[in-house]
C-alpha cells in the first residue's frame, strides 16, 4: 500500500516534516502577500491619499471574488471526491484490500486556494463594472437591448460562463486523473467490466455530459455575435445572420441538449455506436446551417443585395460613426475653392498666415538636442505642440522637456544614479512661425538656468523628478549628499528636494524597498537616514497606469508651463471597447482591436512632486460615468481648470482614428457606401524622397463657425487611387467646443489640387529643381520640409495654399538642418522665397486672380509695377558690385517676364 511504506517512527517522522514544511509554506506565502500588500499600500499613498480607496475597492473585490471562487470549485471538488471515493471503496471489497483513508478536504482545499488565486482578477474587474454599468439608453435594433448591456453586462455574462465551463473541464480532468492514479497505484490495474459495473465509467461520461450543457446555455449569448459578423459587404448582423445564423443559434442549445442526454442514455446502455451517431449529429446540424446560409446568400441575397442589406447598411454606418465619436460631434460643411487670393484675403486672415508652421517636428528636435541639451547627461525625446498668450497674442510653440539620461553619465555608480543625478532641468519653447537669422528655431526659452524671453512663461520650478525617461528609482535628502542641477564651470549647482513625493526609509520600508525594488544598497547603505525617502513609480504614464489600468494611456504626453511656473505634464486618456455592435473595428497597438473609443480625460501630472490630477472631460461617455461610479475619489470633481483647459488639444492618436474611418464611413447613403462610390483616402506628400500619408498638424485658424483663432487639428483628404483633393477635416480643440469636428468637402465638379500633385510641381520647376540640386552638391543635403494646406476664407470667397518649408544640413552626423526657404503653391504655381511673406507677395503676381476684368486689369498692373520695382533694385545692385543679390533678382525677372508675355498671348487670344 502506499500508506505502508513508512512504518513506526518513520511514519511520525515524514508526518511531522511534512506538517512543519506546509507551516514553512503557509507562513512564506503569508509573509510575502503581507510585504505585498504594505507595497502596495505605500504606493497608492504616495502617489496620493484618495488613491487608496482605488487600492482599497480593488483589494475588497478581489478578496469577495476569491472567496466565492474558492468556495465554488471547493465544493465541486468535494462533492467529486465524495463520489469517487464511494465509488473507489467498491473496488477495495472487491479486491480483498483494507481501505485507507483517501484524500479529500485537504486536496479540495489546496486545488480550491490555487483556483480562487488565478481567477481572482478575472472575476473581480468584471464584476465591479456590471455592478456599477451605466446604460446608453439607445437600443440596438437586433435584440432591442440597450448598448450599455454589450459593453458591461455581456462581457461579464460571457466571463462567467467561462468560468464555469473551464471550472467543469477542470472537474472533468480531475476526476479521470483521481481515478486513474487510484487504480494505477493502489490497485495496480482494474479490469474494464469493474470500471463500468460500479459507475466509474458513469461518473466520467456524466461529467461531460455537464460540460456539454454548460456549452449549451451559452449560446443564446453566442447567437449576439451576429452582431460583430464580418459577412458579406456588411459589419454586423446582415440579412443571413438575422435570417438565418441567428436561427441556428436559437436551435443549437435545445439540439445539444438533447444529443447530450440521448448520447449519455446509449453510453450507459452500451450501445456506443449509437452514441457516436447521436454526438456526431451535433457537427452535421452546423454543416446543414451552413449549407443553408450560403444557399440564402447565393439565391437570396446576392442578386439583389443592396436591397436586401441595405437597413443593415445603415446599421452599420450609424453606429460605427457614434461608436468613433462622429455622430453629434461631426459637422459637415462644403467648402468652394474660389481662387481669391487678394491682399485683402491675406489680410482677413492675418492670424493665420502669421502662425503657419515653418518649423517641422523632426528638424527642431534635432536643434533642441543639439543647441539645448547642454550636458550630455540630459535628454530631448520629443517636442510638442501648445499655445501660450505670448504679447497679448495666442502663440503655438514647439516645447520640449529636458530630461536626465543616466546611460550617458561618465560614472554609472551607486552614489551617481540613486542620490546625485536624480532630475532633469528645465524646457525649451521655441514659436512654430519663426526662426532666428540663421534658420534655427528662435527658443523663446532656453539654457539652464532657464531664460525666457518675448514674453515667454518664467520657469520658477524647473526640476523634473517625473517625466519619461525616468525608469528608475531615485533616493532623495540622503546624508549630506546633494543632487546635481547643472554644472557652472568646474562647479555643480546643488539642490535639495523639498517636495511631497516620496516614500519615507524608516528600517522596515528600507528592508521592503529593497526586496520589491531588487536593490540590496538600500539596508546596507549608511548613506540613508530615517530623513531620506525614495522616489518610485517615476514614469509618468506607468504612474497614471498604477491606479487607472482601465484606461488606455497616450504614449506621447507634453510638457506646460503654469503661471505659477511649475512644470506640469498633460496626458491624454481614452476609454475603449471591442463590443460595440454593428461598429467597424479598427487596430491598435499589438493588433489589438477596438470599435469605440472616447477622449474622456485629461491626465495632469507635476513633474516635480509627481502629483497626479484625473479631469473628466466627457462627461457623456457612459463607460468613464461607469468607471466614476465605482471609484468616486479618483476623478475630480469638477472641470479642468480654466489655465489648464487653455493648453488642451485634441489628441493625434483619436484623430487619426477618426480620419481613418471617415475615409469610408462619410458616405450616409447605404447604396453608394456599399458600391464603395465615393472612398477616400488620406493625402500624401514627399517625405524624404518618398510617397508618405500626411499626418496630422495643428494650426491656430478661425473655422467658420468660430469668432476667435483656435488650435486646430486637420488633416486633408484625397478620392481614392486618386491625387485631387477631396476634402479635409478639422477638429477643436477650444475650451467650449473641443473634440467638435467639421468634415469639409469639395463640391464634385472642382478640380483641388492635392499636396503630391503640388509636391510634383515643385520637382518640375526648373528654377526651384535647379537651386535643390545646387544645394546637394558638395557637403550638404536638402530637406523638404512637411507639407501644409492652408485653407484661408473671406466672406464667400475661399481659397488653398499650400506651404513647404526647405532646410539645408551639412553632411556630418552633428549636422543642423536651417530653415532657408519657403515654397508657396497656389493655382498650380509654386514660388520659392526667403521668407512666407516674399513668397505670399510673389506667389500674388504670377498667380493672380482672374474673376472679373476689373481684377484682371489690377492683376496685369500689379504686375508691372513689380517688374519695375525689380529692375529698379537690379541697378542698385550693379552700383554696388553685388553681383549675387543681382542674379537672384534676374532670376525673380526672369520668372514675372514669362507671366507677362503668357498674359499678352491670352489676351491676344481673346
Amino acid at each position: 500500500m502506499i500508506f505502508d511504506i513508512f512504518k513506526g517512527q518513520s511514519k511520525i517522522k515524514f508526518k511531522t516534516k511534512l506538517i512543519a514544511s506546509l507551516v514553512i509554506i503557509l507562513v512564506a506565502v503569508i509573509v510575502y502577500i503581507a510585504i505585498d500588500f504594505k507595497f502596495q499600500l505605500m504606493q497608492y499613498k504616495e502617489l496620493g491619499e484618495q488613491y487608496l480607496n482605488v487600492l482599497y475597492i480593488n483589494v475588497i473585490a478581489s478578496i469577495i471574488a476569491m472567496l466565492v471562487s474558492f468556495c465554488f470549485i471547493f465544493i465541486c471538488i468535494i462533492i467529486t471526491n465524495v463520489i469517487i471515493i464511494k465509488k473507489l471503496k467498491l473496488f477495495f471489497i472487491e479486491e480483498n484490500l483494507k481501505p485507507i483513508k483517501l484524500p479529500n478536504y485537504t486536496l479540495a482545499f489546496i486545488i480550491a486556494i490555487i483556483g480562487a488565486f488565478i481567477t481572482k482578477d478575472f472575476l473581480y474587474q468584471h464584476a465591479l463594472v456590471l455592478l456599477k454599468a451605466n446604460m446608453f439608453y439607445i437600443h440596438d435594433p437586433i435584440f432591442g437591448k440597450d448598448y450599455g448591456y454589450y459593453l458591461f453586462q455581456r462581457p461579464c455574462l460571457i466571463a462567467l460562463t467561462n468560468y464555469l465551463s473551464g471550472t467543469w473541464l477542470v472537474i472533468i480532468l480531475y476526476t479521470f486523473a483521481y481515478y486513474i492514479l487510484s487504480f494505477g497505484v493502489i490497485f495496480n490495474a482494474v479490469a474494464i467490466e469493474s470500471v463500468k459495473k460500479y459507475g466509474v465509467y458513469t461518473h466520467n461520461v456524466i461529467n461531460i455530459g455537464i460540460f456539454f450543457i454548460i456549452k449549451a446555455a451559452t449560446y443564446w449569448l453566442a447567437a449576439e455575435n451576429i452582431l460583430y459578423s464580418r459577412n458579406g459587404n456588411v459589419f454586423g448582423a446582415s440579412f443571413t445572420d438575422i435570417h438565418v445564423w441567428l436561427k441556428i443559434y436559437t436551435l443549437a442549445p435545445f439540439v445539444l441538449s438533447a444529443i447530450v442526454v440521448l448520447s449519455i442514455i446509449f453510453f450507459l446502455r452500451n450501445k456506443p455506436k449509437k452514441a457516436i451517431i447521436t454526438i456526431a449529429a451535433f457537427p452535421a446540424f452546423w454543416i446543414l446551417g451552413f449549407i443553408a446560409a450560403s444557399l440564402v446568400q447565393l439565391i437570396l441575397v446576392i442578386p439583389n443585395e443592396i436591397t436586401q442589406e441595405k437597413n443593415y447598411i445603415k446599421n452599420n454606418i450609424e453606429n460605427t460613426r457614434y461608436a468613433y465619436n462622429l455622430s453629434d460631434k461631426l459637422n459637415e460643411k462644403k467648402f468652394y475653392v474660389n481662387d481669391s487670393l487678394t491682399t485683402e484675403m491675406l489680410d482677413k486672415n492675418k492670424d493665420i498666415i502669421e502662425n503657419v508652421r515653418i518649423t517641422d517636428y523632426e528638424t527642431t528636435l534635432e536643434a533642441q538636442k543639439q543647441l539645448q541639451t547642454i550636458r550630455e547627461y540630459y535628454k530631448f525625446t520629443d517636442t510638442d505642440v501648445s499655445v501660450y498668450n505670448i504679447g497679448g497674442k495666442p502663440t503655438v510653440v514647439l516645447a520640449a522637456a529636458r530630461e536626465l539620461d543616466k546611460s550617458n553619465l561618465d560614472e554609472k555608480i551607486y552614489v551617481n544614479t540613486r542620490f546625485k543625478y536624480t532630475h532633469g532641468y528645465g524646457m525649451v519653447m521655441s514659436p512654430i512661425n519663426k526662426v532666428d537669422n540663421q534658420g534655427l528655431p528662435n527658443f523663446i526659452i532656453k539654457n539652464i538656468p532657464s531664460i525666457s524671453s518675448e514674453g515667454a512663461p518664467e520657469i520658477k520650478k524647473p526640476e523634473i523628478y517625473f517625466g519619461e525617461l525616468n525608469k528608475d528609482h531615485v533616493i532623495v535628502n540622503t546624508n549630506g549628499i546633494k543632487e546635481i542641477d547643472y554644472s557652472e564651470g568646474d562647479n555643480n549647482k546643488d539642490t535639495i528636494y523639498k517636495g511631497q513625493a516620496g516614500i519615507r526609509l524608516t528600517s522596515l520600508n528600507r528592508l521592503i524597498m529593497a526586496l520589491k525594488l531588487g536593490d540590496p544598497q538600500m539596508v546596507i547603505s549608511q548613506d540613508i537616514t530615517s530623513d531620506s525617502k525614495v522616489l518610485i513609480n517615476r514614469d509618468i504614464i506607468k504612474r497614471a497606469k498604477l491606479v487607472a489600468p482601465f484606461l488606455d494611456i497616450d504614449k506621447d504626453p507634453y510638457m506646460i508651463v503654469d503661471k505659477k511656473g511649475n512644470l506640469l505634464w498633460i496626458i491624454d486618456a481614452y476609454t475603449e471597447s471591442p463590443y460595440f455592435p454593428n461598429a467597424y473595428p479598427t487596430t491598435m497597438e499589438k493588433q489589438r482591436q477596438i470599435n469605440y473609443i472616447r477622449n474622456s480625460v485629461k491626465i495632469v501630472i507635476d513633474a516635480y512632486d509627481g502629483t497626479m490630477k484625473f479631469y473628466i472631460v466627457d462627461r457623456q461617455d457612459p463607460i468613464i460615468k461607469t468607471y466614476r461610479s465605482i471609484y468616486p475619489y479618483l476623478f475630480e470633481k469638477g472641470p479642468i481648470p480654466e489655465e489648464l483647459a487653455s493648453h488642451l488639444k485634441y489628441p493625434e492618436r483619436i484623430f487619426k482614428i477618426q480620419a481613418d474611418i471617415l475615409k469610408r464611413y462619410h458616405v450616409n447613403e447605404p447604396a453608394k457606401f456599399f458600391n464603395n462610390e465615393d472612398t477616400w483616402d488620406i493625402a500624401t506628400h514627399q517625405v524624404k524622397g518618398k510617397q508618405e500619408d500626411m499626418l496630422p498638424y495643428y494650426m491656430l485658424m478661425k473655422l467658420e463657425e468660430s469668432t476667435t483663432s483656435e488650435l486646430v487639428l486637420m488633416i486633408p483628404y484625397t478620392l481614392s487611387n486618386r491625387n485631387n483633393m477631396t476634402g479635409w477635416l478639422a477638429v477643436r480643440s477650444d475650451t467650449f467646443n473641443y473634440g467638435k469636428i467639421t468634415l469639409y468637402q469639395f463640391p464634385k465638379d472642382s478640380l483641388v489640387y492635392a499636396p503630391m500633385q503640388v509636391e510634383s510641381n515643385i520637382d518640375q520647376d526648373p528654377e526651384i529643381s535647379k537651386d535643390i540640386a545646387l544645394w546637394s552638391q558638395g557637403d550638404s543635403t536638402v530637406v523638404r520640409g512637411n507639407m501644409m494646406v492652408i485653407p484661408l476664407r473671406y466672406e464667400d470667397y475661399s481659397t488653398l495654399l499650400y506651404v513647404e518649408p526647405i532646410y539645408i544640413a551639412a553632411n556630418n552626423g552633428s549636422a543642423i538642418p536651417q530653415m532657408k526657404k519657403i515654397i508657396v503653391s497656389y493655382q498650380g504655381k509654386v514660388v520659392m522665397e526667403d521668407t512666407l511673406q516674399k513668397a505670399l507677395d510673389k506667389i500674388q503676381i504670377i498667380a493672380p486672380v482672374r474673376q472679373d476684368n476689373a481684377q484682371q486689369s489690377i492683376g496685369d498692373k500689379a504686375l508691372v509695377e513689380k517688374i519695375l520695382d525689380i529692375y529698379a533694385e537690379m541697378k542698385r545692385f550693379i552700383a554696388t558690385n553685388d553681383w549675387e543679390n543681382y542674379g537672384k533678382k534676374m532670376k525673380e525677372l526672369d520668372i514675372l517676364m514669362s507671366e507677362l508675355n503668357k498674359r499678352k498671348k491670352e489676351i491676344d487670344i481673346q
